[in-house]
């Protein structure tokens, strides 16, 4: 799993990188920084930390990415200079700090997205459904909703058994002669 998490990885850099390279959003001072941040800033530290996510720590996978991202990001902008944006402003105003912070949130989705990646093909990788399997599955699930079923039908016979307790009592209630007129009557003869 951790392997193929790092192959997505990689593959998600190389798209992200492919379409910031072909939409000019931002650019590489060299071609080996492309490369080297697709392999180890998408593929290694992103997939290992999608590989943490897959088993249930995303919070903690999102935080450790999205600062991951912001010191990659701060220590590109004031010290490294790998990578810049083209627009020509200058890399220390008060836009490029909102344009880091930004950028460091967006870091933080990617090994949530590899991790998701990872799950979704990994049914494609176990292969296709024999029919006994998948017939098993069914029934399962009709199974499930059967018992459902009952017990909402066992709660509307409750609640129909109430209604008619209810019922049982009102009509005595109405049957039963008042006290008051029983006395009149007798004195009338």
């Amino acid at each position: 799993m951790f392997w193929r998490c790092v192959a997505l990885g990689i593959a998600l850099g190389a798209l992200v990188e492919s379409t910031a390279w072909l939409f000019r959003l931002w650019e590489f001072r060299a071609r080996w920084f492309r490369l080297l941040a697709i392999l180890l800033l998408y593929g290694v530290i992103m997939g290992s930390l999608a590989a943490y996510a897959w088993h249930g720590n995303w919070l903690q996978a999102f935080v450790l990415a999205a600062l991951t991202g912001l010191v990659a990001e701060l220590w590109n902008l004031h010290f490294g200079r790998w990578w810049r944006f083209p627009d020509g402003r200058d890399d220390h105003g008060s836009t490029r700090a909102a344009m880091v912070m930004v950028l460091a949130m967006l870091w933080g989705t990617v090994p949530l997205a590899i991790a998701s990646g990872e799950q979704l093909l990994r049914k494609k990788w176990h292969g296709p459904v024999p029919p006994l399997v998948r017939l098993q599955q069914r029934e399962q699930t009709l199974r499930e909703r059967r018992a459902l079923l009952l017990e909402r039908v066992e709660e509307v016979d409750r609640r129909l058994r109430d209604i008619e307790h209810r019922r049982r009592r009102l009509l005595r209630s109405q049957a039963k002669p008042k006290p008051e007129q029983g006395a009149t009557e007798e004195l009338k003869p």
